[in-house]
Order: structure tokens, then C-alpha cells, then sequence
């Protein structure tokens, strides 16, 4: 079983031919609202490709929460985690997407920085009892911690997309079975040059270094870097044409959770969630791009 604690955004997508140099007006847009947050997309992402999952998110008492209800009811996850914060909007993402694939992407988080513990501890049974913790960090720091500590006291496996880029608390790393950044955040998190595997080789070492058991470092089109205390191996991307690359990393982290709930190994892993990746990645939207099982596995029995 698999516990995913996390964000829930509205997100409002404006498409343009490339993305603007500040201070620069660019015409020509085109403008849709979807469904996503990094908690939403790798939960939706995991009931898609059938995992046993438990979602924990917040959505505020307003239009768009009444929208993330209805959907992840229709997807199939437990409406018991879908709390409500009467104060608080639900989240909002502003994301900018180029011709070329590339985003640029600005987040109020409105009722997702009001996820607690507190929250949190009705479910704690069902949370202690899972193999996996699955968050982010577009919730409360004091959340990441407790979760942490949760994870410590019962053998549960805790992954951490440090997403968006964050510092992460001393208190933390030490409980973390695995850390998924991108270029960017293992940038942040190790003062180091993230441009190419080589550096990320590098730098992830620095990671386990600091307390972490291992790290897969999504490099996009480059691939991934997985590497632990013994060991460090590079994986290439899948090989598909870009249309819009803001769900990927949330779809990866998703589905890699499921591949190794289900027993596969990290390697095994990796190239499941890295093809749901790359299905996400060829289609237009957050949530509206991620892949169900079976595209999965056809994705990858064409390879």
C-alpha cells in the first residue's frame, strides 16, 4: 500500500510560442484550466497505473475544490483524504508552456500550506501501515517531519520529491529511503552544478553523503541518474517528442512508487515509471496527460 501526502493546484495554462525574457509581452497564447499539483498528479498518476493507493491533499471550500473532489472520486481514490480548509483557497499554479515543451510555472498555495499533522493524525493508522510515504514540498514543513518520523518509528519506505526546489530540514534527511529531484533541485539542495549525468553523478553522491539512502536524479530528456551508498547507474530517457513537459516528473515519481510496491526492482522500477514518463511528455495538460497501465505496457512492449 502506498501513501501519497500532498498538493492540490488549479492549474491555469497559458501557451505560448516561447516563453517571455522578463519584462516582455508575448501574443499569441492560448489559454485552458486542468486539474493537477504535484501530490494530485503522482496520485492520479499511481490509481492509474493500478497501484493501491491512499491520497491525503487539502482543497479549500470554493469552486475549484469542488472540482478536485468530483475527480479523484471518479478516479477512483478514497474521498477520506480529501480534506477541506474553510479560510484558505484551493491552490492555484500559474504555468507557462513553449512551443518546445518547456514550462515556467508560479504556485499560490493557498489551502495546501494548511496540510498539518493534526490533520493528518485520523489517518495515521492507515499511513503507519503503508510500504510507501510518497510527498512533496508544497505542503507544511512540520508535515514533511512528522511524516518523517512516521516512517522511522514503523519501517515505512518515505520518497521525497523535493519539489519545487526547498531546502530540506536537517531532521529529515537521515529518514529518507529515497530523494527524487530534478537538475534544478539537487542544484539547490548540493550548491553544485547539475548540467549534465556526469555532475549529477557528483552531486548526488554529495546527497547520500548527507544522510539520504539513495537518489534517482530525473535529468528530462537525458534520462536518470540512480545512485545509493555502493552503487551509481544512468538510465536514457525513452526517445518521444515533447509537447508539454509539467506533469512528467510527478508522473515518474508516481508510477515508480507503484513498480516498487509491486516488488520490482529500482532499475525495473525506474523503466516503468520513466515510459509513463514519457507518454506524459508527448501529450498536452498535467492531469489529462497521464498514461492508465495498460498504455504503459504497451509503451514499453514497443521498445
Amino acid at each position: 500500500m502506498i501513501s501519497i501526502i500532498g498538493s492540490s493546484n488549479l492549474d491555469m495554462v497559458m501557451r505560448m510560442p516561447a516563453l517571455p525574457e522578463l519584462g516582455q509581452t508575448v501574443l499569441g497564447g492560448s489559454y485552458s484550466e486542468n486539474l493537477g499539483g504535484k501530490g494530485a498528479n503522482q496520485a492520479v498518476a499511481a490509481q492509474r497505473a493500478n497501484g493501491n493507493i491512499h491520497f491525503y491533499t487539502k482543497v479549500g471550500k470554493d469552486a475549484a475544490g469542488k472540482k478536485f473532489k468530483t475527480q479523484f472520486i471518479e478516479e477512483g481514490l478514497p474521498k477520506d483524504g480529501i480534506l477541506e480548509d474553510s479560510n484558505a483557497a484551493s491552490g492555484i499554479a500559474h504555468i507557462w508552456v513553449s512551443e518546445k515543451g518547456d514550462n515556467s510555472i508560479v504556485v499560490a498555495a493557498g489551502a495546501n500550506m494548511q496540510l498539518f499533522p493534526e490533520d493528518l493524525s485520523p489517518f495515521e493508522k492507515k499511513i503507519r501501515e503503508s510500504a510507501y510515504l510518497v510527498t512533496q514540498l508544497e505542503t507544511p514543513v512540520q508535515t514533511l517531519e512528522w511524516l518523517g518520523s512516521l516512517a522511522a518509528q514503523h519501517e515505512a519506505k518515505l520518497i521525497l520529491n523535493p519539489a519545487p526546489a526547498s531546502l530540506i530540514p536537517s531532521s529529515v534527511w537521515q529518514q529518507l529511503w529515497l530523494l527524487t529531484p530534478n537538475e534544478t533541485e539537487l542544484s539547490l539542495l548540493t550548491g553544485m552544478p547539475v548540467r549534465n549525468p556526469d555532475e549529477a553523478q557528483i552531486a548526488a553522491r554529495a546527497v547520500i553523503g548527507m544522510g539520504a539512502s539513495q537518489i534517482i536524479v530525473t535529468l528530462g530528456s537525458k534520462g536518470c541518474l540512480w545512485a545509493n551508498k555502493y552503487h551509481c547507474e544512468f538510465f536514457p530517457a525513452f526517445s518521444v517528442i515533447a509537447l508539454d513537459t509539467t506533469a512528467a516528473g510527478d508522473v515518474f515519481n508516481g508510477t515508480l512508487a507503484v513498480a516498487l510496491d509491486e516488488g520490482k526492482s529500482i532499475p525495473e522500477a525506474i523503466r516503468f515509471a520513466s515510459a509513463a514518463a514519457a507518454i506524459s511528455v508527448a501529450r498536452l495538460g498535467a492531469q489529462p496527460s497521464i498514461p492508465y497501465r495498460n498504455e504503459i505496457e504497451s509503451f514499453l512492449l514497443s521498445y
